[in-house]
């Protein structure tokens, strides 16, 4: 059963929509490329919010990991029924947390054992993520978290800056220069952000987290300055 790779055997949970479905597909690639299996695979439509036969099914199926992939306010209801259930395995997604911040908005223990592979998180401690969570709690002291998604607006905005300082213009010519010559980088609170010059996409600092029983975040890798895949 490939038990003794890092990717043993997977089911994977998913919104049945484009961004479901395309990201239930790149599970399969990534876990067919690491050695391992599928175990199984569901798809919801948007609104539901019934999984015990899920639950049952995953039971039966046995993977080592679960993908989460559901998502929606509804679709939270899979982890509630799912620990009502005893159901418990570690559990990984895309977006959870880091975007969603399930750990503040669900009770614990349901998020016990999610994983999530991400360039920022509230729960991240170091001297730039810290400056940069108290000037936001300064300006914003109801937010109940500082997400991923605000994290890369405010990156945005300042990686925009840069590369206009640095073309000296704001020509689209001059700016893709910078970006070509390899400049086009910003210190984010999170970690360093190029932009790549064969994908324009960023290469971010990335982070494996994991969340416990009591829906305490902890960082449990960290895998550097990460290339996008051209």
């Amino acid at each position: 059963r490939g038990r003794g790779h890092l990717l043993a055997a997977f089911a994977t949970i998913a919104i049945d929509n484009p961004f479901g479905r395309g990201s239930a597909a790149l599970t399969r690639d990534l876990v067919a490329r690491h050695g391992g299996e599928m175990a199984g695979e569901e798809f919801f439509p948007i609104g539901s919010s019934q999984f015990a036969p899920t639950v049952g099914r995953i039971r039966q199926l046995g993977p080592d990991w679960i993908m989460c992939l559901n998502g929606g306010a509804s679709q939270d209801a899979f982890f509630l029924q799912a620990a009502e259930a005893g159901l418990s395995l570690p559990m990984l997604s895309s977006f959870r947390i880091m975007l969603t911040y399930d750990h503040k908005r669900l009770p614990p223990p349901v998020l016990d054992q999610m994983h999530v592979t991400a360039s920022w998180v509230e729960e991240m401690d170091t001297p730039a993520a810290n400056a940069f969570k108290a000037c936001w709690r300064a300006k914003f002291p109801k937010a109940i978290y500082i997400s991923a998604m605000g994290h890369n607006a405010y990156c945005a905005v300042h990686l925009d800056r840069t590369l206009v300082e640095r073309a000296g213009s704001t020509r689209k010519a001059d700016l893709r220069r910078v970006i070509a010559s390899g400049d086009a980088f910003f210190d984010a609170p999170g970690g360093r952000m190029r932009v790549d010059p064969k994908t324009q996409h960023t290469a971010q600092h990335m982070r494996l987290f994991a969340v416990d029983a009591k829906h305490v975040v902890r960082e449990v890798a960290d895998f550097g300055v990460v290339e996008p895949r051209g």
